[in-house]
This record gives structure tokens, C-alpha cells and sequence, in this order.
């Protein structure tokens, strides 16, 4: 969420707003003891760390005597676009994890889907280091430290289709079993004033059959047991299909769903048919269909093949940029040989070390805070303190979207305009991006710079 929104720190001067006209009586009367998120304008534009914010996402409280309470969630937002986004992603998290909450029910059948690996991340987005200006440690002290795993990098695709990438710190991993059953409520569900006491779910829960989740976008309520059993049954036999889809991945197009058809129809028209001319005629249009249907699966191959190269250069090239934002850590981590978690724990110490020194240097609050201080650490935080933080947004944009964007498929003076506000020598950049990451813009499949 510190991608989108931009949580507050303790300020000697705060921002200000209002609840007035927020929520009705009734509303509030609703609502006792309950919260919620709300997206305010803040009651004159707040400057913090060279940025300035205009609106704020907040969760508030409802108190028994029915008065608004402001936690201490709050995200300070530039843009009204910005403050739309968090707000929805919020509200959509905050109903997902009250969906998933599994309710008491005697579970009358039960079929397994398969098992799935569950594990927690911390993430440390990268597009937000250029921008950092954190000069000072938060003024509160911090909490112990959640223990974790082991600290990586991660990619992601976000809804506009371009590629995100993160340094993710593993938490919690654990098995877990995906199923369907079919449920009847101790306390029915009422949908449409009507009461539901039967239900079907997919759920995720532990070997011991403990339901640890809900998937809150497939769980269907029905009035009567016969109804519930027979949308189970569907679910119980799609099992094959939907592992399959899972696994490749395949749907089938349109154009493909209207070739089946029209396959299925010359097909029986050979079948039925007693005019070899006229077979003959049909047979050939079968093999034409067909013959398109493998040109299309060759070029798709094809495209799939240069797809795949291209993201192995970004993902070979994604691995020094890490290394270069966190040399510390990549430095530790390039010395690992631990084959079990007990081997990997005595690692922990020094990677928590490492990164709390690169997060000095890149201008941005580490997530491990608690250490016993000597010396060298102290002269390490120190000296990367004063020294200059290697984010470069140009490279950072550049590398994650290389193949998302196309940028691999432009002369590198239109990537510069592209991924750089400020005047950027495309000769410069171009020769940084091949030398330091090994990237090489291309047209018409042949290396060329644009000098510009």
C-alpha cells in the first residue's frame, strides 16, 4: 500500500480535516462500535518531505456514544486518482478479510482441490526509492521485529498491465488444502430477505481439517439442501478442468470456440453424407481450418519464444539492479549455503544487519529496527547515511517494464523522453543500460542507438 499511498509519520504539523456530513444519525446508530474507511479532503493542501498531499485515507471508528474517532491508519495522498485507488483497495481488503472468515456450519461433503503454499510478504516497492527523503528514524520507538524467512525480490503485475517489482521479506509460510463443501449454517445466511441456511464454499484449511479461509468469490447460498448438492456436484466434477486451467492456463478463443463448431458441423456433414465429390469438397475445408489453426499455434510460438528471451535479459538484468540498490544484503545472501531452517536462521542476524545499512543509504525506514548496536554498525549506518542513494528512477522504470512497454522495441532517445522528466543524454543512459544491466534496445531485430 506505501506504493499507492504514502502512510503518515509523526509531523510537528498535522494535516487537518473534517467529518462534518460524513455519516447520518442513523447511519452512526448502525455502526456502534465499528469501522470503516473514508476518503477526506484535507481542509488546505499539507507539505511533507518535499511532497504535497490534498487528500487522506483514513479508517474511522464509530464510539459507543456515536461520535467519529480517526485511527492511526491514515494515508496522505497527491491526486484525487491516488486517493480513489487506495480507498477501493482498502475497502476491497477490508471486505475480503471479513468474507473469509469461515462461519460455523456442519460440513455435509467435502472434495479436495488440491494443496496450495500460503505465505506472508513484506514488500519494499522500488518504485518509490528515488523519491525517498527519509533523513531521521521515526521519533517512536519501534516494536520488536516480526520474525521471517528469508528476504528476496518479487515481481507483480498491477491493473494497468505494467510490471512492479519489490524487495520481499518472507513471513509464515505454510500448507495448506483447497476444497469445495457443502455446508449447512448454524445461523443461516439471508439473501434477498430470504434465509439460506445451505451453502457451498471453496476453502483453504490445514491437514487437520482446520478451515483457516473462505474464498469469498466462491461461496454460493441456496434455500434448500437439494440445490446446494447439486451446485457441489458441479463443482466436484469441473475439479479436473479447472486444475487443468490452473496448471496451463489454456482458454480456448473465440475464434477457436467458432472453429469447433464449424469443424463439428463439416464433420457430421462427412459423416452423413454419401457424395464422395461432396466429402472430398468438406474434407479439404477441415484441412484448411486446421492447417490456420497450426499456423497460428507456429507464430504464437514463435512470439511466445522472443517473449521469453526478452524476459530473461530483464530478469538477468533485474537481479543487478537489486544488487546494486542493496549491496549490503546481496553481498550476505551471495554467501548463503543453508539447506535447512535451522542452517537458514543463523543467517537472519547478519541479512537484517545488511539491509537496515542499505536502507540508510537509499533514504527509507528499514523494517528491522531492533539490534544489539556496536561499532562497526554504527560507522556502517554512518557512512551510508551520508553517502548518495544509487535509485535511479530511469534505470527502475526501464528494467521492470522492458518487456511490458515495449522499451526493448525502441531506439534508446525514445526510451529517455519516455521514462525521465528531466533532460537525459539517450547516448548516456543507452550505454549504462548495456554495459551495467546488458540491455540492448532493437529495430527491425538489429541493435541500433538514436543519438538525439
Amino acid at each position: 500500500m506505501n506504493q499507492a499511498g504514502k502512510k503518515q509519520t509523526p509531523n510537528k504539523s498535522e494535516p487537518q480535516w473534517t467529518f462534518k456530513d460524513l455519516c447520518q444519525p442513523q447511519t452512526l446508530a448502525q455502526m456502534r462500535g465499528q469501522s470503516f474507511w473514508c476518503n477526506l479532503p484535507l481542509s488546505k493542501p499539507f507539505k511533507q518531505n518535499g511532497e504535497t498531499f490534498i487528500r487522506i485515507v483514513l479508517r474511522v471508528e464509530v464510539t459507543s456514544r456515536l461520535q467519529l474517532k480517526s485511527t492511526d491508519e491514515k494515508f496522505l495522498c497527491r491526486t484525487h486518482d491516488e486517493a480513489k485507488m487506495v480507498f477501493e483497495a482498502l475497502c476491497q481488503e477490508h471486505l475480503r478479510k471479513h468474507a473469509m472468515i469461515p462461519t460455523p456450519c456442519d460440513v455435509l461433503a467435502t472434495a479436495t482441490l488440491g494443496w496450495v503454499h500460503q505465505a506472508d510478504f513484506t514488500l519494499i516497492p522500488l518504485s518509490g526509492l528515488p523519491d525517498a527523503n527519509c533523513k531521521t528514524e521515526p521519533a517512536a520507538p519501534c516494536a520488536t521485529d516480526k520474525p521471517f524467512l528469508d528476504i528476496g525480490h518479487a515481481n507483480f503485475t498491477l491493473s494497468n498491465g505494467t510490471t512492479g517489482g519489490a524487495l520481499s521479506i518472507g513471513r509464515n509460510m505454510e500448507y495448506l488444502i483447497a476444497s469445495y463443501r457443502l455446508c449447512k449454517y448454524h445461523q443461516p445466511y439471508h439473501s434477498d430477505g430470504l434465509p439460506c441456511p445451505f451453502g457451498v464454499e471453496r476453502v483453504r484449511g490445514t491437514v487437520s481439517g482446520v478451515v483457516k479461509e473462505v474464498d469469498y468469490k466462491k461461496h454460493w447460498l441456496f434455500q434448500t439442501e437439494a440445490e446446494a448438492l447439486k451446485w457441489y456436484l458441479k463443482c466436484k466434477n469441473n475439479i479436473p478442468a479447472e486444475l487443468d486451467m490452473l496448471m496451463n492456463g489454456a482458454v480456448a478463443s473465440e475464434q477457436e470456440k467458432a472453429e469447433d463448431v464449424q469443424l463439428q458441423a463439416v464433420q457430421n456433414f462427412i459423416d452423413a453424407s454419401h457424395d464422395q465429390e461432396g466429402k472430398d469438397r468438406h474434407q479439404q475445408r477441415k484441412g484448411e481450418i486446421l492447417e490456420g489453426r497450426r499456423q497460428r499455434e507456429r507464430e504464437q510460438a514463435e512470439a511466445c519464444r522472443l517473449i521469453q528471451e526478452r524476459e530473461q535479459e530483464r530478469a538477468a538484468a533485474q537481479a543487478i539492479l537489486f544488487a546494486t540498490l542493496f549491496p549490503n544484503l546481496h553481498a550476505v545472501k551471495a554467501q548463503i549455503n543453508a539447506r535447512t531452517v535451522e542452517e537458514m536462521a543463523q543467517w537472519h542476524e547478519p541479512m537484517r544487519r545488511a539491509l537496515k545499512i542499505d536502507c540508510r543509504r537509499l533514504k527509507i525506514s528499514s523494517p528491522f529496527n531492533t539490534f544489539s548496536v556496536d561499532d562497526d554498525l554504527v560507522k556502517r549506518l554512518s557512512a551510508a547515511a551520508r553517502a548518495k542513494s544509487p535509485a535511479r528512477p530511469e534505470d527502475i522504470e526501464t528494467i521492470l517494464n522492458w518487456v511490458a512497454k515495449g522499451y526493448y522495441l525502441m531506439p534508446e532517445a525514445k526510451i529517455a523522453r519516455l521514462v525521465s522528466t528531466k533532460p537525459l543524454s539517450p547516448a548516456t543512459f543507452g550505454k549504462r543500460l548495456n554495459k551495467q544491466y546488458g540491455l540492448k534496445s532493437e529495430l527491425k531485430g538489429r541493435p541500433e542507438t538514436e543519438v538525439g
